[in-house]
């Protein structure tokens, strides 16, 4: 994974660790039929659009909206594109980050995968037994 400038207080290595669990099993198929569900949810006046996680980072556009300059969802579906591009969710990212400076980097990582600084939800994409902070630090430790 490749990144911009960090602006964070955390490490790279502390940033790849939040989101590394979604980037390995990011599709870019999939990521076009993610897309295409919000635009249509949306299209239809549908709320499950807001839910939908989408990009190499897998954001859904209320957390794109809470972490972004963007005002409107109807600006996140006409700017979905660039959006889903890594390099602007590594920048929504570390907006999250920074609106959250209180929490401790396994903290973060809740907050980021459960809306819940203390629910540490199992990742099932991949591992049905490790939670995403046990997952990412497996990732980190053998890759990086």
């Amino acid at each position: 994974i490749v990144y911009n400038q960090n602006s964070t207080r955390f490490s790279k290595k502390d940033l790849i660790k939040i989101v590394i669990p979604e980037y390995v099993s990011y599709d870019p198929k999939r990521d076009e039929f993610e897309k295409y569900l919000i635009k249509f949810f949306y299209s239809i006046k549908n709320d499950n659009y807001k839910n939908i996680s989408f990009g190499p980072f897998q954001m859904q556009p209320k957390f794109i909206l809470n972490n972004s300059n963007i005002k409107s969802y109807s600006e996140i579906f006409k700017n979905i594109d660039s959006l889903s591009s890594m390099n602007t969710q590594y920048e929504i990212l570390q907006k999250f980050i920074n609106n959250n400076s209180s929490y401790n980097i396994r903290e973060v990582i809740n907050l980021y995968n459960s809306g819940d600084i203390n629910l540490e939800l199992k990742f099932k994409k991949i591992n049905y037994k490790m939670t995403y902070y046990e997952y990412a630090n497996y990732l980190i430790k053998k890759f990086y």
